[in-house]
């Protein structure tokens, strides 16, 4: 992750949406902190595409295509928690910042 990562909002609509785009080139998604204002997520990411099912609680992953040393532009957010995600009857937002 280039440093310098400008926090983002991102929005899931209602039911079973389980993924959000980023805009923005990831090297490495475990230097990520996301908030899901439906509940808490797991601080460290699951292993890079990571598919649900199973379903994993409290769960998210990166999703993205190797390119070089990173992944290509876009990088992608996936919950894991089947059940939260199917469960969640309004829009929710992550919120997504970089550690430093």
């Amino acid at each position: 992750m280039v440093g310098g990562f400008v926090s983002r909002v991102l929005t899931l609509a209602a039911f079973a949406k389980d993924s959000a785009t980023l805009n923005a080139t990831v090297t490495d998604y475990s230097k990520l902190t996301i908030t899901w204002n439906v509940k808490t997520l797991n601080a460290s990411p699951a292993a890079i595409n990571t598919d649900s099912p199973p379903s994993i609680t409290d769960g998210w992953c990166g999703v993205g295509t190797i390119a070089g040393s990173g992944f290509a532009s876009g990088g992608l957010i996936r919950i894991l928690d089947i059940p939260a995600v199917g469960g969640s009857s309004q829009e929710s937002t992550i919120t997504v910042e970089e550690t430093v």
